[in-house]
């Protein structure tokens, strides 16, 4: 549970301590939020959508209710998280955390 130290703070409580199932949780989540409010594709929530490499499946459009991604979905949309902290925490756990340096580079150029 060390590296969830540095999670943001509204997120702790909800997090099962399973840290690869978090992870997933939180990309999941911050996709759809990515998704449904940036601005454009230069605004800082289509580039952290990018970074993160996520790819929802085919009949995927969003989190499910009910679920530890909605619960974070729920967390970004009222401001108790914020986007490029979750980002920053996703890509802090471990494996580079999902977050995809080529589709960072692919949204920047």
């Amino acid at each position: 549970m060390s590296r969830y130290t540095s999670a943001p703070g509204a997120l702790v409580p909800y997090l099962t301590g399973e840290e690869s199932d978090d992870r997933f949780s939180a990309a999941r989540a911050l996709h759809w939020y990515c998704v449904d409010f940036h601005s454009g594709q230069w605004s800082d929530l289509y580039r952290i959508q990018c970074r993160l490499g996520y790819r929802p499946g085919a009949l995927e459009n969003g989190p499910e209710s009910g679920t530890l991604d909605a619960e974070i979905y729920t967390l970004l949309e009222s401001g108790d998280v914020d986007a490029a902290e979750l980002a920053d925490w996703i890509r802090a756990t471990g494996d580079n955390g999902g977050m995809s340096e080529t589709a960072h580079y692919r949204c920047e150029s």
